[in-house]
């Protein structure tokens, strides 16, 4: 009996979720379609802000916002396909209200630009998207610079509307994708090194102006000077939501400072010559995290289908094989090979500092530290053998 009422239960709401998301196969004249814009939130999933489209249609009571950047949480395999950029994202419908709430709840501001677009235009977008809707289409293979809830969204003008221009009033989208990753980072400092870390030298390119739409900000000032032909794009821009304004979060401790700590122990160690077990042990952790990290870089360049992590230079200072080096240290002394090997790191990492301006991939400031404790121990290795 139990089970028969489950089922009851279930058939109706099935039915009153098809009535409740039943939509008109036309949209009236008094319907308008528009841009939302989200900023960027604490949290590191939010922190690059977000876009979506609202349909509004007050003839059909309809008031829905299309959503490019949702994934299902019952994908098998989630988290392995996560990580080796292999999860479909997806386009979901919900409820403009209810979209607003989420934002308004984590207090960040939501802000609304109308597009210029007669009855046929109108219809044209909300068939596409209706179409996008289709559970063979709806899923998409999600890229951060190339293919998001921005890009998307981007795109759509142009693949409807050939004549869509987008029009650089402002001239400044030489920058590389990493540059205006940095601008959003500014407040985390260690997302801020963790993500400069793993990504490569495609991180590097010009984004150029559609490029640098990737990023839901620029996709709103980037649409403010768009056209569909000699027409703007856009009508009319308002804050739906104004956010209380806060302060932006500093700390002290970023990975610079505590890096550069670091790094003056192993000098001192170094110089006032400690304990030969504490050496030992500061020498593993060094050369065996830097291998750890060299294993993990290779990984995100050859085991996963993420771009922007491939080709990362990185990987010169921090080479897989001084995880081989951390295991030698246990030992009672190294062997002749290791002596050579010394000699390579301590090469690489001056060119990596004497070069430091000219090497096309940016690195992080706070590898600098890492690179001459690597150089002290490395010279101290080698004038011990000598």
């Amino acid at each position: 009996m139990v089970d028969k009422l489950k089922s009851i239960l279930l058939v109706l709401l099935s039915c009153l979720a098809l009535h409740t998301w039943a939509q008109p196969k036309q949209l009236s004249d008094q319907s308008t379609i528009s841009l939302i814009t989200c900023e960027q939130g604490d949290e590191l999933y939010s922190i690059f802000g977000h876009s979506a489209i609202r349909v509004k249609d007050p003839v059909h009571d309809l008031d829905i916002v299309y959503n490019y950047g949702t994934f299902d949480f019952n994908t098998p395999n989630f988290y392995p396909k996560f990580i080796q950029g292999q999860l479909n994202y997806r386009l979901s419908v919900g409820r403009y209200r209810n979209f607003v709430a989420n934002y308004q709840r984590d207090e960040r501001d939501v802000s609304e630009q109308l597009f210029i677009l007669d009855s046929i235009q109108k219809n044209q977008i909300f068939d596409f998207l209706q179409d996008n809707m289709k559970p063979e289409k709806r899923n998409y293979r999600y890229d951060f610079f190339f293919d998001n809830c921005a890009t998307r969204i981007r795109d759509i003008f142009p693949h409807i509307f050939p004549e869509t221009k987008y029009t650089d009033t402002t001239q400044i989208g030489g920058q590389s994708f990493r540059k205006y990753l940095d601008h959003y980072l500014r407040n985390s400092p260690w997302a801020d090194f963790g993500i400069d870390l793993i990504l490569g030298l495609p991180t590097d390119d010009p984004a150029g102006f559609q490029g640098k739409m990737f990023l839901p900000d620029h996709l709103r000032d980037g649409l403010k000077t768009a056209q569909l032909g000699s027409i703007p794009l856009i009508s009319s821009d308002k804050m739906v939501y104004d956010a209380p304004d806060t302060p932006d979060g500093h700390t002290f401790w970023t990975p610079s400072v505590v890096l550069w700590i670091i790094c003056l122990l192993y000098a001192i160690v170094s110089i006032f010559n400690w304990s030969n077990w504490v050496v030992r042990i500061m020498d593993v952790l060094l050369f065996g995290l830097a291998g750890l990290a060299g294993f993990f870089l290779l990984f995100m360049w050859f085991g996963t289908a993420h771009v922007p992590t491939h080709k990362n230079l990185n990987l010169m200072w921090a080479f897989p094989l001084h995880l081989g080096l951390a295991v030698q240290f246990f030992r009672k002394g190294l062997t002749n090979f290791w002596w050579y090997y010394f000699w390579v790191l301590i090469i690489v990492n001056i060119l990596l500092l004497v070069c430091w301006f000219w090497w096309p991939q940016e690195f992080h400031l706070a590898i600098i530290p890492i690179l001459i404790a690597m150089l002290i121990r490395g010279f101290e290795h080698v004038w011990a053998w000598e």
